[in-house]
């Protein structure tokens, strides 16, 4: 063989190593997605912080945060809110996931649907 003919196969070969490697990348980048989510859904639907209303993970997904039942004043909401987000973040380290309280609170925007505030909490979240 040539040295074009195995200089061509060799980068053919390394083509489909990184179309393989970028398609792992996105399959794990949905897999924490839907961990996150789901734990969200169930999280915000424990008994103690009562505060989602929706049966379905899709439709959670596509609601706002301000939809969800925080709180009728602001104060109720923030603590609402403190209080959801102390006991995420334990649900989280439980499973080896590192996302501050501080990053689960900043993105809990009234006007973020669910799947936005998942998509944020994602890029700041460490998994181990």
């Amino acid at each position: 063989m040539s040295i074009k003919i195995i200089s061509i196969l060799l980068n053919k070969n390394q083509q489909n190593s990184f179309y393989l490697h970028e398609n792992k990348t996105i399959a794990m980048k949905e897999k924490k997605f839907r961990f996150l989510k789901i734990t969200y859904f169930g999280a915000s639907d424990n008994p103690n912080d009562d505060v989602n209303p929706y049966d379905d993970l899709d439709t959670f997904g596509k609601a706002t945060v301000g939809s969800l039942g925080w709180g009728i004043d602001d104060g109720v909401r923030k603590r609402s809110k403190l209080r959801f987000a102390h006991n995420y973040y334990h649900v989280l380290r439980h499973y080896g996931v590192l996302l501050t309280i501080e990053d689960i609170l900043e993105n809990l925007v009234d006007d973020l649907s669910n799947d936005e505030v998942v998509e944020k909490w994602l890029e700041a979240a460490v998994f181990n």
